[in-house]
């Protein structure tokens, strides 16, 4: 990926330990052949429309002796049936992770073509990090399709807003940053804070697009699931996720130590490492604690899809985030293929590319964990079910 890896050097430890969990995850040991393991990526940057991705994936997957006719359109029933039994559940885990149950996982464990529990972990675990990795490469302008190239995308001023409203804008957050009390951040929300903190710009235009984009020739990986795209987490229609009943840092992190210690030591290094990363600065001003931005953002990412932390002060999202960071995470999380160059060049406030590229990884990353958070949970109650 050399247009990613140049966007990544900006934060190179970062970059480092994603790419030693992504050669762990797939040229390691594993209860899955590298072939499946890279149809396995390919279906997932399908899912979120990553052209730039998928083409990768498939020259991998060819030159490693991968069939031919599972990557063609119309030779779907030539992958097997245990992959596809996938389907579904790799699309409700893009778009609508809030309604992946106990059934999915009985169907999918269970009959011909099952899959054992330790494989489903390894599969789930692919797919949320080639999606989020496909998300990325949306999200800071490296997908050819978008027709914007590696520098313009993050540092082309042509179609800001009004240079001394940013500056405003910019000065009023820098404010806001330097004057939080300590332990402000923690004070608990009510469900109407949490639900609120969702609000952004009226994007039901642009979202409604993605019925009506014209299918690309990557739709067939949708296996027949192409149907389920995104839908916003209504908190009066969905269950709310509450993080201190099923915690990554216990009980998802449990049930992936208890198959695989060494990707889960790395995965859960990846998301604190991510979460943790700040370089004292805000633009061009330095001494800046950022904390209740990043904070901010990743709890952001997480609400649009159902999941509260009850230890957070959702005010901050709206305090903290502008509306512009709110609609470019929100596409980035949510229908990646959609951001435009405006959505990456304007984000409201004066940022630095490399804080772009800071704000894109903290909201990929926090979309991976959700995923394998509602993934991961599912199995876990399929197994206690079972007992």
């Amino acid at each position: 990926l050399p247009h990613i890896d140049r966007i990544l050097a900006w934060h190179p430890t970062y970059f480092n330990k994603l790419f030693d969990m992504n050669n762990l995850l797939m040229i390691g040991q594993a209860p899955l052949p590298y072939i499946w393991r890279l149809y396995l990526s390919i279906l997932a940057a399908a899912s979120v429309n990553c052209d730039y991705l998928v083409k990768l994936q498939e020259e991998e997957f060819l030159s490693k002796g991968g069939d031919a006719d599972w990557l063609r359109d119309g030779y779907w029933d030539s992958v097997p049936k245990k992959i596809r039994k996938l389907s579904e559940i790799n699309a409700l885990l893009c778009f609508r992770p809030w309604l992946v149950d106990i059934s999915h996982i009985e169907y999918l464990s269970k009959g011909e073509h099952s899959w054992a529990i330790g494989e489903l972990i390894y599969a789930f675990i692919i797919l949320a990090t080639y999606r989020s990795l496909g998300a990325l490469i949306s999200g800071v302008g490296t997908s050819p399709e978008l027709d914007f190239g590696y520098n313009v995308s993050l540092n082309d001023d042509s179609e800001q807003e009004d240079y001394s409203t940013k500056e405003q804008d910019t000065e009023s957050l820098v404010e806001k940053l330097r004057s939080v009390r300590i332990g402000e951040e923690t004070l608990q929300s009510s469900v109407q804070d949490f639900d609120d903190s969702a609000i952004c710009l009226n994007t039901s235009s642009e979202f409604e697009l993605y019925d009506s984009i014209e299918e690309s020739d990557i739709e067939f990986y949708k296996g027949g699931w192409h149907h389920i795209s995104y839908i916003d987490f209504d908190v009066r229609k969905f269950r709310i996720f509450h993080v201190q009943d099923y915690k990554w840092d216990v009980e998802a992190f449990s049930l992936v130590n208890r198959y695989f210690p060494d990707i889960a030591v790395m995965l859960d290094a990846e998301f604190k490492h991510i979460n943790e990363l700040s370089y004292g600065k805000f633009n061009d001003l330095e001494n800046i604690d950022t904390r209740p931005f990043r904070k901010s953002v990743w709890y952001y990412v997480h609400r649009l899809h159902g999941i509260l932390h009850d230890d957070f002060n959702y005010k901050f999202v709206n305090d903290f985030l502008h509306r512009r960071v709110k609609v470019y995470l929100k596409k980035l999380v949510c229908t990646p293929d959609l951001i435009t160059k405006k959505d990456v060049a304007d984000m409201g406030v004066n940022l630095q590319p490399s804080e772009k590229v800071h704000i894109a990884l903290l909201g990929a990353e926090s979309r991976k964990q959700g995923e394998l958070l509602y993934g991961l949970k599912a199995i876990t109650n399929y197994n206690l079910s079972q007992r």
